[in-house]
């Protein structure tokens, strides 16, 4: 083997390459006939800029609960909102301060196996957890 072979210059390095890249290209276009890396279809959408129900100031958290209830985190409404998988309005909690239940900019939600719903309230420092309002 020559030092150029040892360092990974040489021909049979070089047709490794060439070959590891054919197969990389062969399988993703074998991906794409398969429909396996399709892109994403628009389903739908809900909201718009405002503070009344349904209305958002810069969310910037969204969770998922195993019923599919959607709940969000509208930032500079300093709260959280909470939908149907479809975008209907279920409810709202939280007001602007440092209180219990209120936030300051609260920008991540999470809701774990048992329901509970996690905010990470921002301006505060500090993560809140509720049960299921």
């Amino acid at each position: 083997m020559t030092t150029a072979d040892h360092r990974g210059f040489g021909p049979r390095r070089a047709g490794r390459r060439r070959f590891a890249a054919a197969l990389v290209a062969a399988l993703a276009v074998l991906g794409l006939s398969l429909g396996i890396a399709t892109a994403a279809t628009y389903v739908s959408s809900w909201g718009s800029n405002g503070s009344g129900h349904g209305q958002f100031s810069q969310p910037q958290g969204v969770a998922v609960d195993a019923h599919g209830q959607v709940y969000v985190a509208d930032t500079y409404n300093s709260r959280i909102e909470k939908f149907t998988s479809d975008g209907g309005f279920l409810g709202a909690w939280g007001s602007r301060g440092s209180g219990h239940g209120q936030f300051s900019q609260p920008q991540g939600v999470v809701v774990d196996a048992h329901g509970h719903v996690y905010v990470a309230d921002t301006k505060n420092n500090r993560i809140e957890k509720f049960s299921q309002p």
